[in-house]
C-alpha cells in the first residue's frame, strides 16, 4: 500500500447507628410523713412572706437554639460517576496498556482486547514486539515502537481480521492515546506514524490512521506535520482530511478518527481540528488483517507510545463520544 500523507487514514468506507444499654428505672422518693412532724400553725417572724414567689420558668421562656440541621447550607451532590468504557455496547476493541499484556523481558507479544470480540493484538517474531513502560504517560504504562531503521527493524502488533472489526458503510470511531517523535527527515517510510492500519491492497477497502505523513509533490517531498484522514474506495477515489499542527512532539494526545454519516473528522483531546465529506465508502477489507505500529509490511513505522486503544462500530451518541474522549483525557491528564 503507498500512502502519501500525514496522519490518520481510512479506506474503502454506595450507616447503621446502634445505641446500646439499658435506660436506668426512674426512682420515685415517697414522703409518709414519719420523718417530718408536723411543726403546727406558722408564726409570723414578720419576715417578708416568699412562700408565694414563684421562681421563672427559664425552660419555657428560653429561646430554643436555631434548628441546625433546617438552617445548613444543602450538602451538594455527589459527583456523578466516572464514564466506563465497558458499558458501551458498541465498543469493539479496546486495548489498554495496564492490563492484559502478555510480555517477557518488557517485549509484548500479546496485547488482549477488552472486549468479548478477542479482538487481541498479537506479535510472534521477537526482533518486533514493543517494549512495555510502566510509567510513561501520566505515570501509566504503554507500549513503545521502536521504527527501527532503514534496513530493517520496527515495531508492530497484528489483529486477526474479524466482522466486528469490518464497518462496512456505517460510522466508526477510533481513538488512540499516544505520543510520537517520527520526523520527516526519516524518510517517507520511517517519517510515517501508523496507529492502526486495516487494509486490503491498493484496490480495495481499509482503514488506515496514521500521523505524520510526508507528501510527495511535483517529485520534491513536502510534509504535512500532523494527522490526515483518507477515505478511499475501490477505485481510489475518497476524502483527505489534513491538519497541519505539528504533534510529532513526543506529548500524548488523544487522537480520534470517526465517520458521522458523511463526515469524517479528525479531533485532537476531545477537540474536531478537522473533516471533509466522504460518499460513504465500504470499507470492510474482507480478510485484511489490521495493524498498530506498522503497517502490514514494515514499510511504514511509529516512532513512540501508545498507551489505549478504543474503536467502537455504529453511530456513536454525543454523550458516549465526549464521555470517552473524557475519560481518557482525566485519565492521562492530556492537554
Amino acid at each position: 500500500m503507498n500512502f502519501r500523507t500525514i496522519s490518520l487514514t481510512v479506506v474503502a468506507s454506595a450507616f447503621a447507628v446502634a445505641c446500646g444499654g439499658d435506660d436506668p428505672s426512674p426512682v420515685v422518693v415517697v414522703d409518709s410523713g414519719a420523718s417530718h412532724p408536723d411543726p403546727g400553725p406558722a408564726v409570723d417572724s414578720g419576715a417578708p412572706d416568699t412562700s408565694a414567689a414563684v421562681t421563672p420558668d427559664a425552660s419555657a421562656d428560653a429561646i430554643a437554639p436555631p434548628d441546625a440541621a433546617a438552617d445548613a447550607s444543602p450538602v451538594p451532590d455527589a459527583a456523578p460517576p466516572a464514564y466506563d468504557p465497558a458499558a458501551l455496547k458498541s465498543l469493539v476493541l479496546w486495548l489498554d496498556a495496564s492490563k492484559g499484556v502478555t510480555q517477557a523481558n518488557n517485549k509484548v507479544s500479546k496485547w488482549l482486547d477488552q472486549t468479548s470480540n478477542h479482538n487481541d493484538a498479537s506479535q510472534g517474531t521477537l526482533a518486533r514486539q514493543p517494549a512495555l513502560g510502566a510509567n510513561v504517560i501520566n505515570a501509566l504504562p504503554a507500549l513503545h515502537f521502536d521504527k527501527g531503521n532503514n534496513q530493517g527493524g520496527g515495531n508492530g502488533l497484528q489483529i486477526a481480521d474479524g466482522p466486528s472489526l469490518q464497518w462496512s458503510t456505517g460510522d466508526f470511531f477510533i481513538a488512540i492515546v499516544a505520543r510520537f517523535d517520527n520526523k520527516p527527515a526519516d524518510g517517507l517510510s520511517l517519517g510515517t506514524g501508523p496507529f492502526f492500519i486495516k487494509a486490503g491492497n491498493n484496490q480495495g477497502a481499509a482503514v488506515a490512521f496514521y500521523a505524520n505523513i510526508p507528501q510527495f509533490q511535483n517529485q520534491q517531498q513536502t510534509v504535512l506535520l500532523g494527522l490526515e484522514g483518507l477515505v478511499r474506495g475501490a477505485q481510489q477515489n475518497g476524502q483527505t482530511v489534513t491538519v497541519g499542527t505539528a504533534y510529532n512532539t513526543a506529548t500524548a494526545h488523544i487522537f480520534v478518527v470517526e465517520r458521522v454519516g458523511n463526515s469524517i473528522n479528525l479531533r485532537v483531546d476531545g477537540a474536531q481540528v478537522s473533516t471533509a465529506v466522504t460518499s460513504g465508502q465500504n470499507i470492510d477489507a474482507v480478510g485484511a488483517n489490521a495493524f498498530i505500529g506498522a503497517d502490514g509490511n514494515f514499510g511504514s513505522r511509529l516512532n513512540g507510545d501508545i498507551a489505549e486503544v478504543m474503536a467502537t462500530k455504529a453511530t456513536l451518541a454525543v454523550a458516549d463520544r465526549t464521555g470517552l474522549e473524557g475519560y481518557l483525557k482525566a485519565r492521562y491528564a492530556t492537554p
